[in-house]
């Protein structure tokens, strides 16, 4: 029989059900971003390795539900004349019009069966479990009950937060298994799904107002097409109104929309409480871009020498490098410009680790020999990110501690995207203040179009490739991109800092 309902799409109908009838009936309005992907196919591949943890298991491998839960029976009935039962993988199993597949079953004694659903997320003894870890998996245990399997254990397998790479590529010790049995033992899903089946049987997409259910527990990709933040056709604006937040179920946009303002040149003063929100319906109304003259201050009355800091990260489950731990956030790159006088003087610096060795000692070795000489660091949300990094490589290298702790202090202190966020603004930023936004408003030609490598996900994503390649041509074309990005990013932040410079005063409205 086809089968409607998964144990996924019942997590989607929780979340809401307007989720669950546009997945089914219009998917192709999903829009996910590129970390969106990437924690996806993460997650796919560190469940994939998990499954060294469980020897001599059996994938189920199919073409699609119906063939998959023939096969698994069929498997099912084998362990049973042969009186020998394996590990099972992506098992699957139907009952009613919902379709469940087990990322492992392990088998016990007596005939019974334990079920462990893998998650990618690191997980310590006595964190908190993530509620919805606990819906998803007590879902899976009670639709396998259906179907009359014996299931008796059921866990949350987790990354390890313990667990260290080590010489030997093994990941038969990633996974550390949470028993939520109890949990699951009360859990009935029927009225659950008489509910989904309901949605689905309608013909019509069910109204529901945006909210933090969109992003809660996560994030949906109908987001965009539910809250109407796009153009519609022949629609002219300068400045929708849904650029006054990078959210667009913030209340701002939602309340404004109900309210039927798309343009925000037509919204009232009144109706906007923040200081650059009134400015943004002023570029609206025709002024142009704005920049405040305190930003063009503070940006003259900068010292030299300055430094412009960027960091490429990795926090993979599936540690990448030896003695890491699955997401440990780890810098691989580093991109440092040093303006160096006011005649104009730059030099570079970079670094970019090439083998599965932890690259945090060497990186931080290298970090300081570009940081002897002081001066104040500048970086793109550096409060969150190059300053708690560097933070964390001072506590892993006292002996370069305090040159590193000196860094990530001004990281904080000259972080730029907040003062851009309160002093800047145009109208081709679309409502984001990240630095390829503002550069690509600022400059006729994107500095980054003509990249290799276009964005922070596709770097990760390039080095994961980059550190498993042999030596020759291809590993050498792709660190080269890998370094042109990384430096873009800080010769960007000055290119962004000398052209505000120049901007009129007659620029501002």
């Amino acid at each position: 029989m086809p089968y409607r309902l998964s144990k996924s799409k019942l997590q989607e109908f929780r979340q809401c059900p307007r989720r669950l009838w546009l997945s089914v009936y219009q998917s192709e309005l999903a829009v996910y971003d590129e970390m969106t992907k990437l924690i996806l196919d993460r997650g796919t591949d560190f469940g994939k390795a998990a499954r060294a943890c469980f020897p001599n298991g059996k994938l189920v491998e199919s073409d699609g539900p119906e063939d998959a839960v023939r096969k698994t029976y069929e498997i099912l009935d084998e362990f049973d004349k042969n009186d020998v039962r394996l590990p099972l993988f992506e098992a699957a199993f139907g009952f009613d019009d919902v379709v469940a597949y087990a990322d492992v079953l392990v088998p016990l004694d007596h005939g019974q069966w334990q079920l462990v659903e893998i998650k990618s997320s690191a997980y310590r003894v006595g964190d908190s479990l993530k509620e919805h870890y606990v819906t998803d998996v007590a879902t899976q245990a009670c639709i396998l009950r259906q179907t009359g399997l014996p299931v008796s254990v059921v866990s949350l397998g987790l990354a390890n937060g313990q667990f260290r790479r080590g010489e030997v590529d093994a990941f038969d010790q990633i996974l550390t298994l949470v028993d939520v049995t109890d949990l699951s033992l009360s859990f009935d899903i029927k009225e659950t799904v008489r509910a989904a089946q309901n949605i689905l049987d309608s013909a019509k997409e069910p109204e529901q107002r945006v909210g933090r259910h969109c992003k809660e527990p996560n994030r949906c990709p109908f987001i965009r097409h539910c809250s109407g933040a796009y153009p519609r056709a022949g629609e002219q604006m300068s400045v929708p109104v849904w650029h006054l937040s990078s959210d667009p179920i913030s209340k701002i946009v939602s309340d404004l929309m109900k309210d039927g303002y798309r343009n925000l040149a037509s919204v009232p003063e009144d109706r906007l409480t923040k200081r650059m929100h009134r400015i943004m319906r002023s570029i609206a109304q025709g002024a142009l871009p704005y920049v405040d003259d305190r930003l063009q201050a503070y940006l003259a009355s900068v010292s030299f020498p300055r430094y412009f800091l960027d960091f490429e990260t990795n926090n993979s489950p599936l540690p990448l490098w030896r003695g890491t731990r699955p997401g440990e956030v780890i810098p691989f790159q580093f991109s440092v410009h040093k303006w160096v006088n006011d005649q104009g003087h730059v030099e570079h610096h970079s670094f970019l680790a090439e083998t599965i060795e932890d690259p945090r000692p060497e990186l931080a070795r290298k970090l300081v020999e570009v940081f002897e000489e002081p001066g104040p660091v500048f970086t793109w949300n550096g409060k969150k990110t190059e300053g708690p990094i560097t933070e964390r490589l001072a506590e892993l290298s006292p002996s370069n501690g305090e040159i590193l702790r000196r860094v990530a202090q001004s990281c904080k202190t000259n972080d730029l995207y907040p003062k851009f966020r309160e002093y800047f603004y145009h109208p081709a930023m679309a409502g984001s203040w990240s630095l390829k936004s503002i550069a690509a408003a600022l400059f006729p030609s994107s500095n980054y179009a003509s990249l290799g490598i276009k964005n922070g996900v596709e770097a990760m994503r390039r080095y994961q490739d980059f550190i498993t390649m042999r030596e020759g041509q291809e590993r050498d074309a792709l660190r080269s991109m890998l370094l042109e990005y990384c430096n873009s990013d800080t010769n960007t932040l000055i290119e962004v800092w000398q052209k505000i410079l120049l901007m009129k005063e007659r620029e501002q409205p």
